[in-house]
């Protein structure tokens, strides 16, 4: 669940790191484009910690900034730019084998404490449909798959011009047969997310915001609230 963890988009707005091993539910439609009138570029509101959203027909682009801290003696500058110095693991291809490079990145708005530095990085990532990304459309709803360790499911209603976004409760699912890694190994049924959908407040978390795709923006969402 590292990962998921550590990635600012799905964070920032969902609490859920519930993965299944196949993408879900198991008899849903699978698109091979995502509908025209959810594509755009989304913007946040101006104290959001994520900067944009872009949709494309088979992708989805996040570029999300979030705050870190790292040693002093990482830190360096220049031409009025600030950077962090880090080691991070490659994997070589086609060998089997990784090893250990420097990678430099730029980060904003520091401030130093002590021997440590408080800053913001800006994080990219990218879904596309058929590698990381599945996009089910199950008639009344749709769920969006990403992939993590395991699939990270993500359901979609539309309600007016905007589309609410849930994820499962840590919790609810918590007695289903998982690997060695948490992942829940039972595939669902659209019949078998009813139960769910029917209760939605016990079993999923709301996002913090939704999305109207008219403007394309991101706003608040009043129904959001906190869960396990």
């Amino acid at each position: 669940m590292k990962n998921i963890l550590s990635t600012l988009s799905i964070l920032a707005l969902f609490t859920s790191c519930m993965t299944f091993k196949n993408p879900q539910p198991i008899d849903g439609r699978k698109l091979s484009e995502i509908p025209t009138e959810w594509l755009g570029t989304y913007t946040f509101p101006e104290d959001s910690i994520i900067a944009k959203y872009i949709v494309k027909a088979n992708q989805i682009e996040l570029f999300d900034q979030r705050e870190i801290e790292f040693p002093l003696s990482n830190y360096t500058t220049k031409d009025g730019k600030h950077y962090m110095n880090k080691m991070v693991t490659v994997e070589m291809k086609n060998t089997g084998l990784s090893s250990e490079v420097e990678k430099i990145e730029e980060v904003y708005f520091p401030v130093f404490k002590n021997d440590s530095v408080f800053a913001y990085n800006l994080e990219y990532q990218k879904f596309e449909i058929g590698k990381n990304m599945e996009l089910i459309d199950c008639q009344k709803y749709h769920v969006l798959n990403l992939k993590y360790e395991g699939w990270l499911p993500m359901f979609i209603f539309k309600n007016d011009s905007f589309l609410d976004v849930y994820t499962f409760k840590n919790t609810s699912l918590e007695n289903f047969t998982k690997d060695e890694e948490g992942t829940i190994t039972k595939d669902f049924t659209i019949s078998e997310f009813s139960a769910f959908i029917r209760r939605k407040s016990k079993y999923f978390n709301s996002s913090s915001v939704h999305f109207d795709v008219s403007k394309k923006q991101a706003v608040d969402n009043p129904k959001h609230k906190e869960g396990n």
